[in-house]
């Protein structure tokens, strides 16, 4: 259903943004789905493998998500470790890499570079200040309102 909807180019504003909630929806239902049957190779792992590209994404998010996929897979080695999280790896973030890193030290690496907590906070002070404003005064609009605040 969301192919065919994703299809169509003439949407308006609110009817792409509404498409687009509902594709991140299915995206975030088909981790899941992953997640309680068990991944079973890695063509499927790659798909569910998050990312971290630069500053501005969120660390917290990242660890959360590779922790879950990753980190407390007792299956995996630690060199096995080591090569999703440098795949999870994008843009800015390669550069932390080195060839020497086991994954421990690169994980820690990452951590002390992008808790960086004034950019954090710039980012979402930036998120919070670019949230469409309500159109009504209804209980609805409100309700949307404090969901995309929340969720940034």
């Amino acid at each position: 259903m969301a192919n065919a909807l994703q299809k169509q180019t003439d949407l308006s504003v609110p009817e792409q943004a509404k498409l687009d909630v509902v594709l991140k929806l299915q995206d975030k239902f088909e981790l899941l789905k992953n997640d309680y049957y068990g991944i079973a190779n890695d063509t499927e792992y790659a798909k569910a493998e998050p990312s971290l590209n630069s500053l501005e994404d969120d660390l917290q998010d990242f660890e959360t998500q590779f922790c879950d996929l990753v980190i407390e897979n007792s299956q995996l080695s630690d060199s096995e470790k080591l090569h999703y999280l440098r795949g999870a790896l994008r843009g800015d973030a390669e550069i932390v890499e080195t060839s020497a890193d086991d994954f421990n030290s690169l994980f820690k690496a990452l951590e002390q570079r992008y808790e960086n907590k004034r950019v954090i906070v710039d980012c979402h002070i930036k998120n919070i200040l670019n949230v469409q404003a309500m159109k009504y005064e209804s209980s609805g609009d409100l309700r949307i309102l404090l969901d995309n605040i929340k969720k940034d």
